[in-house]
């Protein structure tokens, strides 16, 4: 081997780049056949070769992996962003517990918005905006499931006598919601933290001898299934010659009961649709 060749690159012309890197393969190619026709190869050539081969495969890697690099590449100033991203807040404002304030959300796209072009509109999302309610009445049919007797006197005879509860009674009761209950979400069942209560309520007739408490959830906003114990109030009677001398009242368990309850929105115009 008495010459070698310089062969260069040139990046900036795919076409270029091709036919060069392809005389650089034939020439290595070439190179391998005069080494097969030697009588003779020294430690420099095999050195030499192993040089090529190692300076070549750089370039052929880049020729398959990239495209040609952009010429004459110049620094632009722009102080204008193509794209950039606003995080707003809604003020829930003059909403009220239980009117539902509806809030429009416009997700736009636009490359500089200005008064002339806002934007194109791409998505939209609508939401309702109230406060939490911790304190709530409901009103409802509770049914006792275990069987009481009472002791009540007589108006007639003027004694004592004993007579069979009511196990189905009207339920007043009032609610209270460790969570906050939003009262604007009508899904069924969701949000069962912010749905769940504890109560106390009274029984009518005679509130003030039947008590109730326990928890309740509302499978909608407005309609509760409530679980709890009732207590009433018992009375025992001291009778002597067929006259009451004396009697003392102490509360009393009655058993488990279960409730349907609505709000007082439900329950007023469930009587509306009544008086009609």
């Amino acid at each position: 081997l008495k010459s070698v060749d310089c062969y260069v690159l040139n990046y900036r012309s795919k076409i270029t780049l091709e036919q060069d890197a392809k005389k650089l393969i034939d020439r290595f190619e070439c190179y391998i056949s005069n080494l097969r026709n030697c009588q003779v190869v020294t430690i420099a050539t095999i050195t030499g070769l192993k040089q090529l081969v190692t300076n070549l495969k750089p370039y052929i890697s880049i020729y398959y992996r990239s495209l040609p690099p952009v010429s004459n590449l110049t620094a632009v100033t722009d102080a204008e962003p193509q794209r950039r991203t606003i995080i707003t807040t809604t003020d829930i404002g003059a909403a009220d517990v239980k009117t539902a304030k509806l809030t429009t959300v416009t997700l736009l796209e636009t490359k500089v918005a200005t008064a002339d072009d806002a934007g194109k509109a791409v998505a939209k999302y609508r939401y309702k905006i109230g406060k939490l309610q911790y304190f709530t009445l409901s009103a409802g049919l509770a049914f006792t499931s275990s069987a009481y007797t009472v002791n009540t006197l007589n108006t007639t005879s003027n004694l004592p006598e004993v007579i069979r509860g009511e196990r189905i009674k009207l339920l007043a009761a009032l609610h209270y919601y460790p969570f906050g209950l939003f009262s604007l979400d009508n899904k069924f069942a969701s949000n069962h933290l912010h749905r769940a209560s504890v109560f106390v309520g009274l029984g009518i007739p005679k509130p003030l001898e039947n008590y109730y408490g326990g928890i309740g959830y509302d499978m909608v906003p407005g309609i509760k299934l409530l679980v709890g114990y009732q207590m009433f109030r018992q009375t025992k009677f001291t009778v002597l010659n067929n006259q009451v001398v004396d009697k003392i009242s102490a509360p009393k368990g009655a058993g488990a009961f279960v409730a349907l309850n609505f709000s007082p929105e439900i329950v007023i115009n469930i009587i509306n649709i009544f008086k009609k």
